[in-house]
C-alpha cells in the first residue's frame, strides 16, 4: 500500500475549546462521518463500520479507531484508524492529526488544521491516488459540516437538552447518539456515495480547466 498525505484547514463556528472536546469524543466524530457507524468500545479502542458506495459496488469496512496523543494546552490530538473490507482482502489505515486554533477573524470561532496520512488497498484503490485524495478531502469536509451542524443543534436546544453535553459512558447514551437525527447531518446509515463524490471532483476539474482556457484567451498577445 502506498502512503498518501493530505492537509486541510476548516472553519467551524464554535469556540476552540468546545470543538476540541468534540473531536476527542470519537464515537460522536464517527457518527458525523457519512456512511460510518459507531459499534462499541474494546480495550481502549472504538469499534466502527463504514460503507463506501461506488456506483453498483459497495465497499464495507470494519475496524477500530484510537486516540494516540492529546495535548490540551495546544488543543492537539492524534488519532489512528484502520479497517478491513468485510467481503474482500482490502485494507485501509489512517493517522489523523488535528489542531484546533482560534478563528482567523473571530477568536470565538475555530480553525481546525487536519493532517491525514492514509493507505488504501483493494477495490477502493482502483480509482487512483488523485481521485482518492479529492474524495478523502470531501469526506473530511462533510464530517466537519456534520459536526458543526450538531453543535448548532445543541445551541438551539439549549444547555438543558438531552443532546447537550452528552456522554458516552453508557450503552444507552451511545445508542441515543447513533440514532439521533441532527439537522444538516448525514444519516449514519447512508453509505458514502463515492461515485457522486468522484463526479463532483471531475466536474470541479473541468470547471478549473475551462476557467484557465478562458483566462488564457482573454490575455492580450
Amino acid at each position: 500500500m502506498s502512503q498518501t498525505e493530505l492537509h486541510d484547514e476548516i472553519e467551524i463556528g464554535a469556540s476552540p475549546e468546545r470543538v476540541y472536546r468534540s473531536l476527542l469524543d470519537v464515537p460522536e466524530v464517527m457518527t458525523c462521518i457519512p456512511g460510518a457507524e459507531f459499534v462499541g468500545e474494546e480495550g481502549g479502542s472504538y469499534l466502527g463500520k463504514v460503507k463506501i458506495k461506488m456506483g453498483p459496488v459497495t465497499v464495507s469496512y470494519k475496524g477500530k479507531a484510537e486516540i494516540l496523543h492529546t495535548d490540551a494546552d495546544s488543543r492537539l490530538a492524534v488519532l489512528k484508524a484502520d479497517g478491513d473490507e468485510t467481503t474482500g482482502a482490502g485494507r485501509a489505515t489512517a493517522e489523523i492529526k488535528m489542531a484546533v486554533l482560534d478563528g482567523a477573524a473571530d477568536p470565538s470561532t475555530s480553525r481546525v488544521q487536519v493532517d491525514v496520512t492514509y493507505q488504501v488497498a483493494g477495490r477502493a484503490a482502483q480509482f487512483g491516488r488523485g481521485l482518492m485524495d479529492e474524495v478523502a478531502m470531501r469526506i473530511i469536509a462533510q464530517m466537519t459540516d456534520n459536526l458543526a451542524a450538531r453543535l448548532r443543534a445543541e445551541d438551539a436546544d439549549g444547555p438543558d437538552s438531552p443532546s447537550a453535553g452528552h456522554s458516552h459512558d453508557s450503552p444507552e447514551s451511545r445508542d441515543e447518539l447513533t440514532s439521533r437525527s441532527v439537522p444538516g447531518a448525514v444519516a449514519v446509515s447512508t453509505p458514502i456515495n463515492g461515485l457522486s463524490l468522484i463526479v463532483k471532483v471531475l466536474l470541479d476539474k473541468v470547471r478549473r480547466l475551462v476557467r484557465r482556457i478562458l483566462h488564457s484567451s482573454e490575455d492580450p498577445q
